[in-house]
């Protein structure tokens, strides 16, 4: 299952990108839900608009039957604890 839910993620994540032929995934992990449902969260390095190469982090649910319920992608750096 983890290999569906990955695959659904990268669809999603490439169709929400500038520039989808330069994205690069690592740092995945996925988990089952109390209801069912699979997360998954991970980065991508892409290129932006402007060609420049950025990295977001993803999470995306997926249904237990296969549909995606929620994806969102956000950029911050998660080795950070924030502003001092």
């Amino acid at each position: 299952m983890r290999d569906s839910v990955l695959k659904g993620a990268h669809t999603w994540v490439k169709r929400n990108i500038a520039s989808p032929a330069t994205a690069s995934f690592s740092e995945e992990s996925v988990k089952r839900t109390t209801d069912g449902n699979y997360i998954a969260v991970g980065a991508v390095d892409a290129q932006n608009g402007f060609g420049a190469l950025i990295r977001n982090w993803y999470i995306y649910e997926m249904n237990e039957d296969g549909t995606p319920a929620f994806g969102e992608l956000v950029q911050f750096d998660p080795n950070t604890s924030g502003p001092e």
